[in-house]
C-alpha cells in the first residue's frame, strides 16, 4: 500500500442547526460516520482538502484516516454525492473500521507491463481488458488499493480469467469465468 489518506474533520453536535448549505457556503462538505456499533454521526470536511483525496484512484478502496485534534477514526469511503453542474462533493458517508471488520469492495485492477507484452510486442496483438476492477472480501487492514495483473507474458489468441489473478488473505467474488483480458489480432 501506498501513503495513507489523512482527512481532518469536525463533528457537528445535534444541537448546531448548520444546514448543508451553509456549511457548504463556508468551504465545507458535510458527511455522516457511521459503523463499529457506534451511532452514525454528523461530520464536516474541508472541501479542498476531500476534493484533493477525491482525485486518488484508490480513494474508494483504501482505508482513509479521520483525524479531530487527537483522535483519528480508520474509515473507508463509501459514497460521495457530487453536484452535477460542477462536479464538487456535496455529501460524504464514511464507514469505520477496524481490524476485525470484514468488508467487501471493489477493488481496481492495474495492468503492468502492456509495452512488453508478449503478444503485442511480437505477434501484433492488441489487449482488451474486460475488467477494470474485481469484487472482494477481505479484513480491511490488508485491503489492497490494487490488484496487480501482470501480462508481460500474455500470447496472441491468450487471456487471463479473475482465477488466474494473484491476491493473498482475500476472497473474490464471481470468480467462474471471469474473463480480466486477452489478447486479440489487431485489425
Amino acid at each position: 500500500m501506498g501513503d495513507q489518506t489523512v482527512l481532518k474533520f469536525e463533528y457537528i453536535a445535534e444541537e448546531n442547526n448548520l444546514s448543508a448549505k451553509s456549511l457548504r457556503n463556508i468551504g465545507n462538505v458535510p458527511g455522516i460516520v457511521y459503523g463499529s456499533g457506534e451511532e452514525t454521526k454528523k461530520i464536516s470536511l474541508l472541501a479542498k482538502d476531500l476534493r484533493k483525496a477525491l482525485e486518488l484512484p484508490s480513494i474508494f478502496s483504501q482505508v482513509i484516516l479521520l483525524e479531530e485534534g487527537e483522535t483519528s477514526h480508520k474509515v473507508i469511503l463509501k459514497a460521495v454525492q457530487t453536484n452535477p453542474a460542477n462536479d464538487n462533493p456535496i455529501h460524504v458517508d464514511f464507514m469505520k473500521v477496524s481490524s476485525q471488520t470484514m468488508i467487501t469492495m471493489q477493488v481496481p485492477l492495474k495492468f503492468i507491463n502492456e509495452e512488453s507484452c508478449i503478444g503485442v510486442k511480437n505477434q501484433g496483438g492488441m489487449i482488451s481488458k474486460n475488467r477494470n476492477e474485481i469484487e472482494l472480501t477481505c479484513m480491511a487492514e490488508v485491503l489492497p488499493e490494487f490488484i496487480e495483473v501482470d501480462i508481460a507474458e500474455l500470447e496472441l489468441g491468450n487471456s487471463i480469467m479473475q482465477t488466474a489473478v494473484s491476491y493473498t488473505h482475500l476472497r473474490a467474488h464471481e470468480t467462474r469465468g471471469n474473463l480480466v483480458c486477452r489478447l486479440l489480432l489487431e485489425k
